[in-house]
């Protein structure tokens, strides 16, 4: 089941902790989204293949209507290791490459959870992609050369500089 970016750990040990952050106007953002800041600072949800200026994953699901001024949480360290799913076959022979993240068919306005992925068609060495696969989540079933869930961290962020993966 897609759901999103899930924070499963802290590469230090450290508290995983969300922090607030003005939302767009007139957007939508579910919960497990990549967000990134527009124009004016204000956070709105990662385009399809986004990779540059990713600020972080979605806390919640929040909508906010034109001319609204909501705020919203946002998971920003760079430090925080995250379980997705996969967009298409990925091999124990991938880890460490990078990949953007993809949007999916569309967030669930029900229970509110992203339907962000990682875009395993486009994993490469390049620095300026958004996620960098660490391994896969240990979890029966879940198996490499498959679609499967992912530890990724985030690589390309307005709060660190790119990694080449490896």
């Amino acid at each position: 089941m897609t759901r999103g970016f899930v924070p499963i750990r802290h590469k230090t040990g450290g508290t995983i902790r969300p922090v607030s952050y003005p939302m767009a106007s007139n957007v939508t953002i579910f919960k497990g989204d990549l967000v990134v800041t527009n124009a004016t600072g204000d956070v709105q949800a990662a385009a399809a293949g986004a990779n540059t200026s990713i600020l972080g994953v979605a806390a919640e699901y929040k909508v906010n209507p034109a001319g609204g001024t909501n705020q919203i949480l946002i998971f920003d360290d760079p430090d925080i290791i995250y379980a997705v799913r996969s967009s298409g076959a990925v091999t124990a022979a991938d880890r460490f490459l990078n990949a953007p993240g993809a949007v999916g068919a569309g967030g669930n306005p029900v229970t509110g959870l992203s339907s962000h992925v990682l875009n395993a068609a486009t994993m490469a060495t390049t620095a300026t992609l958004a996620l960098k696969i660490l391994g896969k989540v240990d979890a029966p079933g879940n198996d490499w050369g498959a679609v499967l869930d992912l530890e990724v961290c985030l690589n390309s962020t307005v709060m660190t500089p790119a990694v080449v993966g490896v």
